[in-house]
């Protein structure tokens, strides 16, 4: 059976005990773990948890001889055999925030063998009385369960962990179908469209009174709005260092998308339509954030240096191009820009990406300003001498 779909109805246990286990699962599964205890707790249950402390275990690590070091990184990382490793650690106040946002009260969260070789972190709270809660230990169960949380991949999970937060606010309020649609319509409206199903089919809320708000979320994942958030994004203005402006602004203007239809703007819905036909295709994404789209980048930036490495110097600037488009931060894109233009001849538009890539450096990483701003510069007096041998490979980091 696994800790994260746990076969037992809701309201069984008086009392669940989880030793030693959390660190086994990671960040990401230990919130969904955690919330099928929840589940299945009576009311005022008891929840006993231990996992390693990382606190003590590193003062032990320092303090320690050679053999009881060994022993504490044992502790730390785990065993190197299936299933016996250490995936995670958690800090005291991250055990607590994740207790608290499950719904426990009652948290006491205390040290114990502090002067051994495996010290840990002792919690016990109870299970809270509110409706809201459990409801929310449902819905988390359902996501996983239709695969629109990808439960092996914690980039995924803790993305739409964000969304599921202020999902979670709504519960715990009095309803407000506004506020679902203000949450997930321009991040993932098919998270919005299943909380309200849950909540219409555990009477929650009356169908009624959240209908148009359902078929709002309903359309918008059928025109696949995440996807075409995606691509007005990257069809936007370049600027270099605008990432976040330019991310604001995509969501500003999908939400007043959003309001023209709940005010059932045939017009404005007829466009979103027509946008929808004429979507590329390949951006499978069912979320707009900035973690995807920093993700996409990454992605490219790293086709980019593939190519450049093996000489197909066009190929590489295409990849590099793209990967602006989807991070207006990528300093790294740029200054590879800089270099593929020397060597392709184009000596103007190198000049503009070298002195971009030392904005960028300035305006996000200043602590290398000074030697990142003295090597482009060495790197520009070379190439104007014609010497081009050392910047036909790529920049892979700024941390060189």
């Amino acid at each position: 059976m696994s800790a994260l779909d746990l076969d037992f109805d809701d309201n069984t246990f008086s009392q669940v005990d989880c030793m030693q286990v959390l660190e086994h699962l990671g960040a990401a599964k230990s919130i969904y773990a955690v919330a099928e205890v929840y589940r299945v707790l009576k009311p005022e249950g008891l929840f006993r948890l231990a996992t390693p402390d990382l606190k003590s275990s590193f003062k032990r690590f320092l303090k320690g001889d050679e053999e009881q070091r060994k022993l504490v990184m044992n502790w730390i990382f785990g065993l190197d055999k299936p299933g016996m490793s250490h995936k995670y650690g958690f800090p005291e106040e991250l055990l607590e925030r994740m207790l608290l946002e499950t719904g426990f009260i009652d948290i006491e969260i205390k040290q114990i063998n502090t002067k051994s070789t495996h010290p840990s972190l002792q919690a016990t709270c109870r299970k809270a009385l509110t409706r809201g809660h459990q409801f929310f230990t449902h819905f988390r169960r359902k996501l996983v369960q239709i695969g629109q949380v990808d439960i092996d991949n914690q980039v995924d999970v803790i993305d739409k962990e964000v969304i599921l937060q202020d999902l979670l606010k709504t519960t715990l309020k009095v309803d407000d179908a506004n506020k679902v649609l203000e949450v997930t319509s321009t991040s993932s409206p098919t998270i919005g469209q299943i909380y309200l199903e849950n909540c219409v089919a555990e009477n929650l809320v009356s169908k009624d009174n959240v209908e148009h708000h359902l078929r709002i979320l309903e359309e918008l994942v059928s025109l696949g709005f995440s996807k075409m958030m995606t691509q007005l994004f990257r069809d936007m203005p370049v600027i270099p260092g605008g990432q976040s402006e330019t991310f604001e602004t995509v969501k500003s203007m999908c939400e007043q998308s959003v309001k023209k239809m709940l005010s059932n703007d045939q017009e404005a819905i007829a466009e979103l339509r027509n946008t929808s036909k004429k979507l590329e295709g390949a951006y499978q994404t069912d979320i707009f954030s900035r973690t995807v789209l920093d993700t996409m980048s990454h992605n490219l930036l790293a086709l980019g240096a593939k190519a450049f490495a093996q000489d197909r110097l066009d190929d590489a600037m295409t990849h590099y191009e793209e990967a602006i488009r989807f991070n207006r931060d990528n300093t790294i894109a740029y200054w590879n820009l800089a270099r593929l233009r020397v060597l392709n001849n184009m000596l103007e538009e190198a000049r503009h990406c070298y002195d971009v890539t030392k904005n960028m450096i300035s305006l996000i990483h200043p602590k290398l300003q000074i030697p990142l701003s003295k090597n482009i510069e060495n790197e520009i007096e070379h190439t104007s001498k014609g010497n081009r041998k050392h910047i036909r490979r790529p920049v892979l980091s700024l941390y060189r």
